[in-house]
């Protein structure tokens, strides 16, 4: 086969060879047979042997590797996003100075509003849950239209997102909304 192969392609390098054993012969005793035989015509430094653990075994790791780049990249913006959500929610509590004093004047506690400071930060997380599940449906729409790739976005997946957004504005929404229920009426007032 050899032979006739190079008949027809002189100028052509091997550059893999695909070896299928019996299933019920033993990898690790045929590998240094052929091995030896392999290194009695070539350099050592020319090829490698490879067993199909050896190929799922870098597969593995590549995919850790890639998995572990991907909750890197998530976690970061994740944080962006929850310092975006912070930011803001800091903004409203100082452009809501009167609105909160008025708020505590008629009658509201500082738990009614560190709630609704909190919900409106949830709100925001939410929404920032939503714009990503639409893109990342387009993507996916995208993707599976145009390659042979068929990305699947199950309804944990949608719940794992809202989830998140919800515990990335409570986390950091918590502090803006501690800021405006901790605010003195008689302070926020003053500017009336």
């Amino acid at each position: 086969p050899y032979q006739d192969w190079k008949a027809k392609h002189p100028d052509a390098q091997i550059d893999r060879i695909m070896v299928q054993f019996d299933p019920a012969t033993d990898p690790k005793v045929l590998v240094p047979a052929l091995e030896k035989k392999l290194g009695e015509r070539l350099d050592y430094q020319q090829y490698s042997v490879l067993t199909q653990e050896d190929l799922l075994g870098l597969i593995f790791k590549v995919m850790g590797v890639l998995g572990t780049l991907v909750v890197g990249l998530t976690s970061i913006a994740l944080f962006v996003g929850g310092v975006g959500i912070m930011t803001v929610m800091l903004m409203s509590v100082n452009e809501r100075r009167v609105e909160i004093g008025i708020r505590q004047a008629c009658g509201a506690t500082r738990r009614d509003i560190f709630r609704q400071f909190l919900i409106e930060a949830v709100l925001i997380g939410l929404a920032g849950s939503f714009a990503g599940l639409v893109v990342s449906a387009l993507v996916n729409t995208v993707l599976a239209s145009t390659t042979s790739i068929k990305p699947l976005m199950t309804w944990g997946t949608v719940a794992l997102a809202f989830g998140v957004g919800v515990g990335v504005g409570a986390i950091f929404g918590a502090w803006p909304a501690r800021r405006a229920a901790n605010q003195d009426p008689v302070v926020s007032l003053r500017n009336l």
